[in-house]
């Protein structure tokens, strides 16, 4: 299928380059550990996310722990999903729209940021496609096949084991769909809506387990209009100019989208809403909409009949997402350079150093193992027992200057430029820095790009 093709082409572009982010550390080091160890960690952090841990362990037992390994199953996955896209576009709007859409899909920044990240929206992005198309194929003209209802109710439940948030915004426009139908052929309702009533029961007992792990979601804050068109257009789309050409495109295309208009727009805007609604606005946790906004630029983008005017459309599409596609590829580009970072600490290391962060991040000692394996960084601040106690991260000491062990140098990596005031009480800094700033001073700052600040600690004389 073109969509596919020209996805898993525009994936695989530089797809090894960028570090790997905190959320891809954090994948790296679920997935490396035996699977009892893994089952510890569940019972502590991420058990909604579990599903995918172990699929990536199987696949890494296979292809190895490299960054282009860690993220080939999402590349593959997104790849399916613009398949995905072209099939439902068709199935709602016409072989013309779906076949647009699904090249919009495969070209969006966006969709190319998810494919190359070791993380679970690439399966979430497929599924919720596949799940829908099922879903049409339920509630289509005719009785559904028993393997397709099947189909329809398993797929669902892989979609919340995957991501349960990401699930629950799409089930809005499935319930919608089910409604519609009943009201057509209300002899049926029992079997149609057997499915997703089975899934959804299916689901409690992740959904259980993953509200007594609701702190994970204590970072997320509430933002402003301003911030959310920011964050909306940036992981989303990819860029404000792209934000208003698609949107352009999605305007027309609603007006064009004949009886399937509803099932668009909801489809659209119900993921966003939702978050919106629940102050959980995390824009990756929306994916889900952009097939359909990519469907609805399709149909927009399908009145032109000619094949000049759509091939300088396509053109225009993926010239003005280059710069947020290039961006995406650089070695910071998922969001700092890690792999930078421990080489700057792992070649000024010297016997005697020590290694501190923050208790509740997992950043600094992961990338350390990552991109320097075999080598023993101590951590005074905490102990090297993250395997034992099911975390990401050993068990914290308190940071006093008893436990920092004498220490003859200490490095300390930030988040952000805080080359001004390195050890401020403000922002991601080590508690309490008084402790700190009374026996250590700055020897030297290194900031990286985008940006990451890493500080040498030494003793005051």
């Amino acid at each position: 299928m073109p969509a596919s093709a020209l996805s898993l082409t525009v994936s695989c572009l530089s797809i090894g380059r960028p570090a790997l982010s905190t959320d891809e550390l954090a994948t790296w080091s679920a997935a490396s550990r035996t699977l009892p160890q893994l089952a510890h960690l569940l019972t502590h952090v991420d058990a909604v996310l579990g599903l995918y841990y172990l699929a990536l362990h199987a696949w890494c037992q296979l292809f190895g722990y490299g960054e282009t390994a860690l993220r080939a199953p999402s590349a593959l996955a997104v790849a399916a999903a613009a398949g995905m896209t072209t099939v439902l576009g068709a199935k709602l709007a016409g072989t013309r729209t779906g076949v647009l859409a699904g090249l919009l899909l495969a070209v969006l920044p966006a969709t190319t940021q998810v494919a190359q990240t070791a993380r679970v929206y690439g399966f979430v992005l497929v599924l919720g496609c596949v799940s829908l198309y099922l879903l049409l194929r339920v509630t289509g003209p005719g009785p559904a096949r028993r393997p397709t209802r099947v189909a329809y109710a398993l797929t669902v439940v892989l979609l919340g084991g995957l991501h349960l948030i990401a699930c629950a915004t799409i089930l809005p426009v499935h319930l919608y769909l089910l409604v519609r139908h009943a009201r057509r052929s209300r002899a049926s309702i029992g079997r149609t809506t057997a499915p997703l009533v089975v899934a959804v029961l299916a689901l409690i007992p992740l959904a259980y387990t993953g509200y007594l792990q609701r702190n994970q979601l204590d970072w997320v804050d509430t933002i402003g209009f301003t911030g959310f068109v920011d964050t909306a257009s940036r992981e989303l789309v990819g860029s404000p100019g792209l934000v208003l050409l698609l949107g352009v495109l999605a305007g027309c295309g609603v007006a064009a989208a004949g009886r399937s208009r509803r099932v668009l727009v909801g489809w659209a805007l119900a993921p966003v809403a939702l978050l919106l609604a629940t102050s959980i606005w995390v824009p990756r946790y929306a994916v889900l909409a952009v097939p359909a906004w990519a469907i609805l630029a399709g149909c927009g983008a399908a009145l032109l009949r000619a094949p000049i005017a759509l091939t300088v459309l396509l053109a225009s599409v993926t010239v003005a997402g280059m710069p947020r596609g290039e961006a995406i590829r650089r070695p910071d580009g998922h969001g700092f350079d890690t792999r930078a970072a421990a080489a700057l600490i792992a070649g000024h290391w010297r016997p005697g150093d020590g290694l501190i962060y923050r208790a509740d991040s997992w950043t600094t000692p992961l990338m350390m193992r990552y991109y320097q394996p075999g080598r023993a960084f101590a951590t005074p601040l905490a102990r090297p027992d993250a395997a034992r106690i099911g975390w990401y991260t050993g068990t914290p000491r308190p940071a006093t200057y008893r436990n920092l062990g004498g220490a003859a140098r200490l490095w300390y990596v930030r988040r952000g430029d805080h080359a001004a005031h390195p050890l401020d009480a403000t922002g991601d800094s080590i508690a309490p820095a008084a402790e700190l700033t009374r026996h250590y001073r700055v020897a030297r700052t290194w900031l990286l790009p985008h940006t990451l600040t890493v500080l040498l600690l030494t003793p005051k004389r």
